[in-house]
Order: C-alpha cells, then sequence, then structure tokens
C-alpha cells in the first residue's frame, strides 16, 4: 500500500486548531471601563458543535464484483456490489480492523492472517484439495477519506486467477472444493514443465498439465531447487503412476516453490500428470 501522509495531516489539523483558539483568545482588546460607564451584560456565543461523519457503507458479503487483474492486486476497491452475472469476484468475509490505520503493518497482518483462514473455512475440503485449485483470496481496506470517514473494516474477496486474468466466480461456492462446483477450477497448467512457457490455468481452460498431488517441504530458510527436486521425486513418481492408464510407461513433473514463493510462505511442490 502506498505510503501516505496521515500522521503530518493529523498533525496539521491540530495545530491549526490551537492557532484558531489563540487568535480567538486574543481577537479583543483589554480596556478600562471610562468613569462613570458601567459594563453592560455581555453575549458569549455558544459554538456549534462539529457534527461527526457519518462512516461510508460497509461491503456486504455476498456481494459482486466485476474485478480486474489488476484490481485485485490494489489495496482499495469499490464497496458497492455489482451483477454477479459477470463478476471474478464474490466478498465472502467482511471483518472490522483492530488498528487505527489501516495502513499500518498491524492492520495487514490481521488482513493476511484472517482472509485466507476464512477462506478455507469457507471453501471447506482438505489442504491439499484447496492447493490444488485455483481459488484464492484478495482483501481491500477502506480509503484515507473512508477511513477518515469512520469506516473500519476490511472485505475479503474469493477470485480464480488464470493466466493473468481473473475467472468468473459466482454465488454458491461455500463448501464447494471437492465438487462438481468447483471442478473448472482444478489447478492446471500449459506449456513445458522447467521452462518459462509453463503457466498455470484453471483446468476450464485449455492445458496439457494436471496437478494431482503435493509435496510438503520442511525446514524454515529455503532448500534450494536441487534438495526440492530430490524431495519432490518419488512421491509425485507414485503419484503419476497411480493415475497412468499404462503403469509401464508413465510421464509425470514436478515443480517446487521459488525462493519468493517459499518466502510468502508456499512450502510444498507440485504433483504433475499429463492431461
Amino acid at each position: 500500500m502506498s505510503s501516505r501522509p496521515r500522521t503530518v495531516t493529523r498533525a496539521l489539523a491540530l495545530w491549526g486548531a490551537a492557532l484558531l483558539v489563540s487568535v480567538s483568545a486574543c481577537s479583543g482588546e483589554d480596556s478600562t471601563p471610562e468613569a462613570g460607564d458601567s459594563p453592560g451584560p455581555t453575549a458569549s456565543a455558544t459554538p456549534t458543535p462539529t457534527p461527526e461523519p457519518t462512516p461510508p457503507p460497509k461491503p456486504k458479503v455476498g456481494s459482486c464484483h466485476v474485478l480486474s487483474w489488476n484490481d485485485a492486486l490494489a489495496p482499495t476497491a469499490t464497496v458497492a456490489g455489482e451483477s454477479c452475472t459477470k463478476s471474478t469476484s464474490l466478498t465472502f468475509h467482511v471483518g472490522t480492523l483492530k488498528a487505527d490505520q489501516v495502513d499500518s503493518t498491524s492492520a495487514q497482518e490481521q488482513i493476511a492472517k484472517a482472509c485466507p483462514k476464512k477462506l478455507r473455512s469457507y471453501l471447506g475440503g482438505t489442504s491439499e484439495q484447496r492447493r490444488l485449485s485455483v481459488l484464492t483470496t484478495v482483501w481491500f481496506t477502506p480509503t484515507i477519506e473512508e477511513e477518515e470517514q469512520g469506516a473500519d473494516w476490511y472485505r475479503c474477496d474469493l477470485v480464480a486467477p488464470s493466466n493473468g486474468k481473473l475467472l468468473k466466480v459466482k454465488r454458491g461456492m461455500r463448501d464447494s472444493i471437492g465438487t462438481e462446483r468447483a471442478a473448472k477450477y482444478e489447478l492446471c497448467a500449459k506449456g513445458s514443465i522447467g521452462s518459462k512457457t509453463f503457466t498455470h490455468v484453471a483446468c476450464a481452460k485449455k492445458h496439457s498439465w494436471k496437478a494431482i498431488s503435493t509435496v510438503n517441504l520442511s525446514g524454515e530458510k529455503y532448500p534450494g531447487r536441487k534438495a526440492i527436486a530430490a524431495t519432490l521425486t518419488q512421491p509425485c513418481t507414485d503419484a503419476a503412476t497411480a493415475v497412468a492408464s499404462n503403469k509401464r510407461d508413465v510421464t509425470w513433473g514436478q515443480e517446487g516453490p521459488t525462493k519468493a514463493q517459499w518466502k510468502a510462505g508456499q512450502r510444498y511442490g507440485y504433483c504433475w500428470a499429463p492431461a
């Protein structure tokens, strides 16, 4: 999220308020009444309290949105729901921020933990089944202006990325993993494994490979490509043999996480079979 002069803006606002008070207190001169003058009653103006801003409306669970790939990468998005006919994201959870500033580290950590956790509960299925799906979550917070008006929510959306685009998603995806409803969102790929042409796509799109299983990888430090490949080889061979029509002629592939993916939390590799 881009940096914002939040502290400076609030400090200036406080400084301005103090300045106004000071000027107001010095706006009248001290004067001694002349002899014979009796000071009359003075009128005191009662300040009109500034009304509290009305917070913008919260997003609604179940609302549909038409987002582009770049929209999904942005920290904020339009709150109002759109038609579910062409929607590419579905709001499945709306929560309340604990931090005062939506772009603070604590706020971002809260959302980054909450939305994936809520997604697991929403989609259902096993960890393995969810890994073998392109369905994932993106999240949004209010804008600066909305926050200053009292907005304190965060929004978790379901999306289905495929080759740099978002597929259509509709309502009715709760507990869908492992069912026919989520079959088109299963993880497939096209291109040659190990080359730059290898690209993850949803199985609803043209593909030449299908992800058939995942293999957990241990350790905190990135093991390196050779160590990962050695760990994946036998489990992937076994997984591909299990689904092959000809057990004597098995073709398979494996794919481990990059260093960046490892740092982001992916501690498993994929096993692939021809589709």
